[in-house]
């Protein structure tokens, strides 16, 4: 039996999350990054997956002078991240378009716990690498396997939508996140930056949010309804001035 899945967006988390003032962990590991990468020069901001922009929301007020550009599948979140941040521009876009994201480019390129929604990294890799420019930044917040099997899911929750099979939970290893980024013909220093929760997460009603267990010597490992044990990183990519191909 072949099952395809489709992706069910999370619009109704996100619209009632409000993260302005609260920023998520991974926002300051980000901001951390940038602080060390920014240039004299820098200007453009990009993040794409940017829900109702908390993220940009957090990267504005520590440098206000940068300009940010949030892309997003959701209208309905394009439209609450227009409300609250009305200085910043927001479009509707996505990586499955060819022009999805546009044909600006950008000093920093951002993008955060998207790309598990894809079977396959290369094209939506392509695409991001597109839009940074000669000398910018590629940052993805990710889940990730530290060892070499990539992994495809699809899920359904028996409970709550019985005959839905879902996806958005691709683990794929740290070798297919850098040989995609060599496929897109981007000469790039890469880094990674292992993500640990600092504190305990409880299991919520949505069985596919991730909450804490003690595992080994973590004492805060994210887990989900799966039976998935979930490590998250960040992957920084330093493109070069000049173009592979």
């Amino acid at each position: 039996m072949a099952i395809t899945g489709r992706r069910i967006a999370d619009e109704g988390i996100y619209l009632k999350e409000d993260r302005y003032d609260r920023p998520k962990e991974y926002f300051k590991l980000i901001g951390r990054r940038m602080a060390e990468d920014l240039r004299p020069g820098d200007r453009d901001v990009l993040d794409v997956g940017c829900a109702t922009g908390e993220l940009i929301h957090y990267l504005k007020g520590r440098w206000p002078g940068l300009a940010y550009t949030g892309v997003d599948v959701s209208a309905r979140m394009i439209k609450q991240a227009r409300a609250r941040l009305p200085d910043c521009r927001f479009e509707v876009g996505s990586l499955t378009a060819a022009r999805g994201l546009g044909t600006r480019r950008f000093d920093v390129v951002i993008c955060a716990g998207t790309l598990q929604i894809f079977d396959d990294l290369a094209r939506p890799m392509a695409r991001l690498a597109r839009v940074v420019r000669p000398g910018g930044r590629l940052y993805i917040f990710t889940i990730v396997n530290w060892g070499s099997v990539d992994l495809i899911t699809r899920y359904r929750d028996r409970r709550h939508r019985p005959g839905v099979w879902q996806k958005g939970w691709n683990i794929f290893s740290r070798e297919a996140f850098e040989e995609a980024i060599r496929a897109a013909g981007r000469r790039a220093r890469l880094r990674w930056d292992d993500f640990r929760m600092s504190f305990s997460l409880a299991a919520q009603k949505n069985p596919m949010r991730t909450w804490t267990v003690p595992l080994g010597r973590e004492p805060f490992q994210l887990v989900n309804g799966a039976g998935m044990i979930i490590d998250l990183a960040l992957l920084t990519a330093r493109f070069s001035q000049r173009q592979v191909r």
